[in-house]
């Protein structure tokens, strides 16, 4: 499982470094801070989620 949470984390940091750096338009730029927000509260879930099923 935390594996799993490690992946999901290297992943959608990789990920997010590559789309921004590919930005060009403001509406770009506000889909890359909604994917980046939506990638950071599925991340925290992941976390606590792991946490609290380990205990």
């Amino acid at each position: 499982m935390l594996l799993m949470i490690l992946g999901f984390f290297f992943i959608g940091v990789a990920g997010l470094v590559y789309i921004k750096k590919r930005l060009e338009t403001v509406h770009s730029i506000l889909w890359w801070i909604a994917a980046s927000t939506a990638w950071g509260i599925v991340n925290i879930f992941l976390v606590v989620w792991s946490f609290h099923t380990s205990l």
